[in-house]
């Protein structure tokens, strides 16, 4: 398809891609996980309410949906991506105003679930425009290293946010002034998040491509008959419902039934994420050479046996901790790469906004139900014990197996995955950190 745009453009800082990646993902650590789940708690959430909380954000990608109309507004994706992030990323305020006052039950809940539902249907409105932004601005052919640069940028912000929010919910003094630690966090998260919108003024524009003529629905109902567009979802639907099934409950299985502290849960984070760092470059490589699909199938098949290593995880033994980590680190970083760029190169110039909303959304839908079921299953075992989080486990591992190896013969076709581990080889990985041929040049 197409690149053309992105060649017109001015390359982006290295600098500002970094920066920009961390601070906004400074705002996604200090909102999810083990914070997320604390002020969760704080406002007196069960099961259901945890997965309803965890699941709402993603039913949200409703809002990507609106892009293509927000974007012929606006002309250009600048003008409405930044205050889209700004803003939606400041309505965590107001689940965080709840803890700090010491509500809890029922109404506080309800307001926090709007509030959360608000600022996820926001910032995905946002986040659409940016993902098609960076595909226009960016060629194909720098996108790995480009896209491996944020993703260290927010790498290091994880593991540096993760890590001072454990101290703090562990040692921010006792349970009467655990409010006032949220209120800090809560706060840390929305500053972060909206300097990392404002960086994004800084990345160069570029207008909103003409749009079809053809009918709204018309377009939709093209796209959604699109081999390419069925492909990826055949993949992304069984994987998001493996994903979405033990998604709220990790931080709870961690501190009820393996007695972790925050600290520990926030040293496993970092311990991923230096992984994460250690290998990035060489996923950016590898990427360039084997292509996002084969990359995306190999990760998914090595990422079904992290559920099961928690299993083995018990207040008495913390061994599998750190090996999860090492294997979450490793695998997770060149997944991650490989998502980001798979839908950029389902969808044309001209659909590529509402390609994309409609892709998230389908996947968010799919994550608020296998979200919601994974609550009801949980809720019917109950959290005593842990055998209703070995049952989401298991499912969940079982499931992501099944999406890697079905991953090679719908997005591929070409190649199974023994070839790809002989491509992989074949690859040499070794030059990733040579400088014979990689990186591309900007």
């Amino acid at each position: 398809m197409p690149d053309s745009p992105a060649s017109d453009t001015p390359p982006i800082r290295p600098a500002l891609v970094r920066m920009e990646g961390f601070f906004s993902e400074s705002f996604t650590t200090l909102t999810t996980g083990a914070v997320q789940t604390g002020v969760a708690l704080a406002l007196g959430a069960g099961p259901i309410a945890l997965a309803l909380l965890a699941g709402l954000p993603y039913l949200a990608q409703f809002g990507q949906l609106a892009g293509p109309a927000v974007e012929r507004r606006f002309q250009t994706r600048r003008r409405y991506v930044v205050p889209a992030l700004i803003l939606g990323r400041t309505l965590w305020l107001v689940p965080i105003l709840c803890v700090a006052l010491g509500w809890e039950g029922t109404l506080p809940l309800f307001v926090s679930m709007l509030a959360i539902t608000a600022m996820a249907f926001i910032h995905m409105l946002g986040q659409n425009g940016w993902t098609a932004w960076m595909a226009e601005i960016v060629p194909d052919a720098q996108r790995a290293r480009v896209f491996a640069r944020r993703h260290w940028g927010g790498t290091v912000a994880t593991g540096v946010c993760a890590t001072g929010a454990g101290l703090a919910l562990d040692h921010g003094g006792p349970p009467e002034v655990r409010h006032l630690v949220f209120a800090v966090l809560g706060l840390s998260a929305v500053g972060a998040g909206a300097l990392g919108g404002w960086l994004m003024r800084e990345f160069p524009d570029a207008p909103v491509p003409e749009p079809p003529t053809e009918p709204y629905l018309q377009r939709v109902r093209r796209l959604v008959d699109a081999p390419g567009f069925r492909r990826l979802m055949g993949f992304s639907a069984t994987w998001h419902l493996a994903i979405g099934l033990p998604l709220p409950f990790w931080q709870l299985y961690m501190l009820q039934q393996c007695k972790m502290s925050y600290l520990l849960i926030s040293c496993h984070v970092l311990l991923s994420l230096s992984f994460r760092l250690l290998t990035n470059r060489l996923w950016a490589y590898v990427l360039h050479r084997l292509g996002s699909t084969r990359v995306l199938c190999l990760c998914a098949v090595g990422i079904c046996v992290m559920p099961i290593n928690w299993m083995f995880v018990s207040p008495d033994n913390y061994t599998m901790v750190f090996v999860d980590a090492v294997l979450s680190g490793t695998l997770w970083a060149g997944f991650i790469q490989a998502w980001f760029i798979q839908p950029l190169e389902a969808f044309d110039e001209q659909d590529r906004t509402l390609g994309l909303g409609l892709f998230h959304f389908t996947n968010g839908a799919i994550l608020f139900v296998s979200t919601l079921l994974g609550g009801v299953i949980l809720r019917f075992f109950g959290t005593e014990d842990p055998f209703g989080f070995y049952v989401l486990f298991a499912a969940s591992s079982m499931l992501r197996l099944y999406s890697g190896l079905r991953g090679f013969r719908v997005l591929d076709r070409r190649s199974t995955l023994v070839e790809a581990f002989r491509e992989l080889k074949g690859a040499r990985p070794a030059r990733a950190f040579g400088t014979d041929t990689w990186p591309p040049d900007n």
